[in-house]
């Protein structure tokens, strides 16, 4: 599903499930996205721009929230990756965790030539 995705590309792109769970619609300006404290850019990649739109989060509303518009806690955003692997056929669904994710996203970009000097800039510290 779309909040799923876009959970997963948050974390390989960088985010921290401490900095996705407070995340409002507003926080997304001009295909960059402000994250932490203080705020660092993310640039997001046009699909997850895609599926942000798709979600459609009021400027000042949580960008993960339950039906009633309560934020999801981060258990709740921690569970959905188990059951997003286990739907995917991952063979230990518990393993995929939001740090492997974000590790994930860190080798491929040290892999593309990124200096591991550059990384807390683009995943905090």
């Amino acid at each position: 599903d779309t909040r799923s995705q876009l959970l997963v590309g948050l974390l390989v792109s960088g985010a921290a499930v401490e900095e996705i769970e407070v995340l409002r619609g507003g926080d997304l300006l001009d295909g960059v996205l402000h994250v932490g404290a203080p705020p660092r850019p993310l640039a997001l990649a046009p699909t997850l721009l895609a599926l942000w739109s798709q979600l459609g989060p009021a400027p000042d509303a949580p960008l993960f929230a339950a039906p009633d518009g309560t934020p999801l806690t981060r258990a709740d955003l921690l569970g959905t990756l188990v059951y997003v692997a286990h739907d995917a056929g991952v063979a230990h669904p518990e393993e995929v965790t939001a740090d492997a994710l974000r590790h994930t996203g860190f080798a491929w970009w040290v892999r593309q030539g990124l200096k591991l000097g550059a990384l807390p800039r683009l995943g905090g510290m």
